[in-house]
């Protein structure tokens, strides 16, 4: 690699990061929610998947997005437990997030648990073992 590339390359690197930080800014921290490892969702799923783990474990999340409604939020976990070798439901959790006034303290209640599904009603798996046949 040429050093006039390497040199192109670190001046948009360094442009995107002083850019980047001119615009978005930084949020502050206001405190911090603790979901234990032994937390439930509300799928009412029963027993345990390949990996051991319960199939109605609620955390690892990949995603968090704000429903436009008060303090409802959408999460959604990844795969599932061990990065996709299980038959680990799909699903979405709707919570409530707030922040106390006076105190600050940050709270969040689960509201619901949606298993996602296929238009013809079938459970959709987070599981790589299908996609091991494709061409």
């Amino acid at each position: 690699m040429s050093n006039h590339l390497i040199c192109r390359i670190t001046s948009f690197l360094v442009a995107s990061v002083l850019w980047a930080g001119t615009v978005i800014g930084q949020a502050p921290l206001v405190g911090l929610v603790r979901i234990p490892g032994t937390a439930t969702d509300k799928s009412e799923l029963i027993g345990t998947l390949e990996s051991g783990t319960p199939h109605n474990a609620f955390g690892g999340f990949s995603a968090i997005e704000y429903s436009g409604g008060k303090n409802r939020y959408w999460l959604l976990p990844d795969r599932g437990p061990a990065d996709g070798a299980t038959s680990f439901r799909c699903r979405f959790h709707e919570i409530d997030f707030s922040i106390e006034t006076g105190n600050g303290k940050p709270t969040l209640e689960l509201v619901a648990t949606h298993l996602v599904r296929s238009k013809e009603g079938n459970g959709i798996s987070g599981s790589l073992e299908p996609m091991k046949t494709w061409d």
